[in-house]
């Protein structure tokens, strides 16, 4: 593939450095999708810059890798210094965990990729394909088989199944954050799948320890 300096967003460029003048960081152990990025970045090029102390690459490894891939001699960064090596390693840390700690509207997510598919672009560079879209729609339906609701009264709505109920907790946006952390430890801590099974999980749990 030849060689082509760089493709992306204007206000990028005044911070390109050559791709060759940049250390991974040893031991970050995120392993990403490089064809996916390399696809994003024929249709989209770099629109936000990788994060470097120095010439070490703090974040958007894969990016990098990605790019010099796609033939490009140059990428955008963007500067910060950290106090030392064990700082930058925790930020490598968070900086991947915080994406797997992520969840979806899935709803919305149907709606966002369906939109996109009908498009001339359709869904190249996002990561997604028809197949992907096609299982979500599945999942979805299987959802919809669940017993509708009719009614609602105090935070609680009965289901056509007398023997389901499904209670309404409301959160501001800082405490549904932090729970939606626990969520996730629980669920990698217990095996659960589905967010009620978490939540049962994850009250049984915190009753057995005040309990003692």
């Amino acid at each position: 593939m030849a060689a082509r300096v760089w493709e992306g967003a204007a206000g990028l460029r005044r911070s390109l450095v050559p791709i060759e003048t940049l250390e991974p960081f040893v031991g970050n152990p995120r392993v990403g999708d490089v064809a996916v990025l390399r696809e994003s970045l024929r249709r989209f090029g770099q629109v936000r810059p990788v994060l470097v102390d120095g010439t070490q690459l703090v974040a958007g490894h894969h990016l990098v890798r990605a790019a010099s891939e796609e033939g490009w001699t140059h990428v955008a960064v963007s500067q910060h210094t950290f106090r030392d090596e064990d700082e930058r390693r925790a930020y490598v840390l968070t900086d991947n965990r915080s994406s797997d700690l992520g969840s979806y509207d899935e709803q919305l997510l149907v709606e966002q990729l369906r939109a996109l598919a009908e498009m001339d672009d359709g869904l190249a560079g996002t990561g997604y394909d028809s197949g992907d879209l096609d299982a979500l729609l599945a999942s979805l339906r299987e959802l919809d088989v669940a017993p509708p609701v009719i009614g609602a009264d105090g935070g609680q709505r009965e289901h056509r199944d007398p023997s389901i109920r499904e209670v309404v907790l409301l959160f501001n946006p800082e405490q549904f954050a932090q729970i939606e952390v626990w969520l996730g430890i629980v669920a990698r801590e217990s095996g659960t799948e589905g967010t009620s099974e978490t939540v049962f999980q994850g009250m049984r749990i915190a009753a057995q320890q005040l309990n003692g």
